[in-house]
């Protein structure tokens, strides 16, 4: 029986992707008394996290019925199993971070933590930048074509990821790396993604295009009568 990917039920014919963003949607939520800042040191002036300060602590339950998960700070993490699969591919064990329990005896799994950031990608996805934080560098975006309740909605789950031919030589090279603008994430390379579907066939993965999103047919439709931003 053919099985259809998460990609492919969300978003249709895959067959050009290039790369896939990781896009879990198991959500894993921490222990209610953690605070964000109790685990990031945050930028004086705007609040960003600049630097894990330690490992993650969850509760043993929340890491018992998924390979994958979508931590309650929006990183993502895996199974111990599903780490060491990854790391059979290739990928190096530093991408990695552990996820405890409270009292740090038990690794429930782990954070992925990729060592190496993509070039900028948010001009290919409908975004501008916004501000730059004078003090720690980040930069904010902001979307470029008008606030429309179509910004992101396809499907319900938002449009694919673009980027271009010299990021995805980067994805290439790495097999997993992170963008730290348009949207925090994780992207693979096609081959770890087909490596990855063999064992885990429904991995929530969003597939990465080479282009443009203003070239997508859906964001065309949604767009039809805002045609100046286009420009």
């Amino acid at each position: 029986m053919l099985v259809v990917t998460y990609a492919e039920k969300h978003w249709g014919n895959c067959d050009n992707a290039v790369a896939y963003q990781l896009n879990f949607v198991q959500l894993c939520y921490g222990y209610d008394s953690d605070m964000y800042n109790d685990y990031y040191k945050l930028c004086e002036k705007c609040c960003y996290a600049e630097t894990q300060k330690r490992d993650y602590e969850y509760p043993k339950g929340g890491f018992s019925k998924k390979d994958y998960y979508l931590l309650d700070t929006y990183d993502s993490g895996v199974s111990q199993e599903m780490m060491e699969d990854i790391i059979a591919f290739g990928v190096a064990k530093e991408n990695f971070r552990p996820i405890f329990t409270r009292k740090h005896d038990i690794v429930l799994g782990y954070q992925l933590t990729p060592v190496y950031t993509l070039s900028p990608i948010s001009e290919f996805n409908g975004y501008k930048k916004k501000l730059k934080c004078k003090n720690c560098g980040r930069c904010e975006y902001d979307y470029k074509y008008g606030e429309t309740d179509t910004n992101s909605v396809y499907n319900r789950i938002g449009f694919p990821v673009y980027i271009s031919d010299a990021v995805l030589k980067e994805v290439e090279e790495y097999h997993l790396a992170k963008t730290l603008e348009y949207k925090e994430s994780v992207i693979i390379s096609l081959e770890l993604y087909n490596y990855l579907l063999k064992k885990y066939p429904r991995i929530e993965c969003r597939p990465v295009f080479l282009g443009d999103v203003t070239n997508d047919p859906e964001f065309l439709r949604l767009h039809k009568n805002r045609r100046k931003f286009l420009k």
